[in-house]
């Protein structure tokens, strides 16, 4: 035997060796694709979870500005990623967390046109009012384009390579005729892959009243359209503020209409007391001096709805604090619209504690309302408390704006029959039904679909006869959709027209406000005789859907027919 000549283990060699590069192609795709696609979504569920831990610090700082106290906080700089068997693993991701002052000493919080006796730095009991951001700033290994998270003047906003900037949360600089500002004292700075902690300490609050039309610079790294945004939407939307300015440096000036103000003031510290002194504190009014005359405040009012339909519910809730102010119990809370309506006049009407009973001097407070009656547009809602010296507080108030009833929901169906069509045959072939506007405003119909009948032979609908001169023809016989109103909606001149076809009306039909109008539809057929068919009997049911010039549609059975 020659064994040079021999090729017989080449096969299996060559196998070995594609079976190897497969394997080796199959980790490189999986090392360069799958492993960072699993990784930036890592890195993605982290960076969510960033933003609501700085969501979490926005609310540490309110809450120990308002309350004086110490509150602790954290935030998971970076993040890791799993341990894999043979593919290679980058570093853990790390980030920073940065409390530093926006722009130079200059930018200040103050008052323009305000209280004549006081200034900005006497209500905080500060030197001098600056304020500070807390920014979250992110060092991934593969998502490159996810932005800073930043908290600053009550607001929380990211910083994206590609979206720009998009707030988080609603602000609470401005609720109502209350201006409360939080002036972030200190510095802080950590660079980790860890979770880092950090607390802030409220001490006093300042506080004080004013009559009148005033402006408010506050130093800030938002423009002022973004202010702008911010104040005129979401729940607590500031209906007070006339306009919002740019403002030398790094700094944006707000302008408030005349009204009874709350100006306050609550320094917090990072890691430290802010060490403040108001001049003016928290229930003093105007005096500088200790006393009761202000009574209960409100400084949380929201609805659980922006926008309502009309007729609809909604849920107005607040917050009634006597605390620091004479630390009386409430007794009782009210609210009122700014339009006069039949369930809501321009008189005050009382509010539910949500524990069930005023015994607090600081109570949540909440009231179902119906909104049968009102007019549509926007509506001011204001709150007050009474506290246990029967001293009435300063109002606050939010925005729900009442919107109109689709035209789909204003019509309404009546009634509605079977008949004959006249043309001798015999046949119930002809639906009629009444529609009746319930609303307040017109409601104009654009197309009707006629979906199903209950007799499973009708498929279209087509108002004339079937004629035989070497082939069947139409032989038309006039419209099949009229209204008691107008006359002929539609009129198929070629023929039936199938079951669930969208028909255009080829007349404008128009319900007034509290009118009635009759439509008829007729002939029902099957589809014999060439595909015009024959007269049939609907049956005891017929499914149609109306579409409005408003674009809501209405779909409704025609029963017991």
């Amino acid at each position: 035997m020659d064994f040079w000549t021999d090729e017989r283990a080449q096969s299996v060699q060559v196998g070995a060796v594609l079976l190897f590069a497969i394997l080796i192609v199959a980790f490189s795709i999986h090392q360069a694709y799958v492993i960072p696609s699993q990784n930036e979504r890592i890195e993605f569920n982290h960076a969510t979870q960033t933003e609501g831990e700085l969501q979490e610090i926005r609310n540490s700082i309110i809450s120990a500005g308002e309350n004086g106290n110490r509150v602790p906080a954290s935030v998971q700089l970076g993040t890791s990623y799993p341990a894999r068997l043979v593919a290679a693993q980058p570093r853990q991701s790390s980030g920073s967390l940065r409390v530093s002052n926006i722009g130079e000493a200059s930018n200040t919080f103050s008052l323009q046109d305000g209280p004549p006796s006081a200034t900005i730095a006497e209500i905080c009991g500060l030197s001098t009012v600056n304020t500070s951001t807390v920014t979250y700033e992110p060092n991934y290994n593969y998502l490159d384009s996810v932005g800073s998270v930043t908290t600053e003047s009550t607001v929380t906003y990211t910083t994206g390579e590609f979206e720009g900037r998009s707030v988080q949360t609603d602000q609470l600089l401005v609720s109502g005729t209350t201006v409360h500002i939080y002036p972030l004292v200190g510095e802080y700075d950590r660079s980790s892959g860890g979770r880092e902690p950090i607390i802030f300490q409220g001490n006093k609050t300042g506080e004080k009243s004013y009559n009148g039309d005033f402006s408010l610079t506050v130093p800030t790294k938002l423009s002022a359209n973004e202010w702008k945004d911010i104040l005129r939407s979401g729940e607590n939307r500031a209906s007070h503020v006339d306009e919002v300015t740019p403002a030398s440096g790094r700094a944006v000036t707000i302008v408030f209409d005349t009204a009874d103000y709350d100006i306050k003031c609550s320094p917090v510290g990072v890691g430290k007391d802010p060490d403040n002194s108001p001049e003016y504190s928290a229930g003093n009014g105007n005096q500088g001096r200790s006393g009761n005359t202000l009574g209960p405040e409100v400084p949380r009012i929201s609805t659980d709805k922006v926008s309502v339909k009309k007729s609809d519910s909604f849920n107005l809730t607040a917050v009634v604090n006597d605390q620091g102010r004479g630390g009386n119990d409430i007794i009782q809370a009210q609210w009122s619209s700014n339009k006069s309506t039949n369930r809501a006049p321009n008189r005050r009407s009382n509010m539910s504690a949500s524990d069930g009973e005023f015994d607090q001097p600081k109570e949540d407070v909440n009231r179902s309302i119906d909104t049968a009656g009102w007019a549509t547009g926007h509506h001011e809602l204001s709150i007050r408390g009474t506290d246990g010296n029967l001293t009435q507080g300063p109002t606050n108030s939010t925005i729900v704006n009442i919107a109109p009833l689709a035209s789909a929901e204003r019509a309404q169906i009546v009634s509605s029959r079977k008949t004959r069509n006249n043309d001798g045959d015999g046949v119930q072939d002809t639906v009629k039904f009444t529609l009746e506007n319930t609303g307040s405003s017109p409601v104009s119909i654009q197309n009707i679909t006629i979906r199903d009948a209950e007799n499973f032979q009708v498929d279209q609908v087509g108002n004339g006869s079937t004629v035989f001169n070497r082939g069947w023809s139409w032989d038309d016989a006039g419209p099949e959709i009229v209204s008691s109103r107008t006359g002929s909606l539609y009129d198929s001149t070629d023929g039936p027209v199938p079951l669930r076809t969208t028909v255009q009306l080829q007349s404008n039909e128009v319900v007034s406000d509290g009118e009635q109008t009759e439509y008829t539809i007729t002939e029902f057929r099957d589809n014999r005789f060439g595909g015009f068919g024959s007269n049939e009997d609907p049956g005891s049911q017929v499914t149609l859907t109306l579409g409005f010039e408003d674009g809501s549609e209405k779909t409704v059975t025609l029963d017991n027919l």
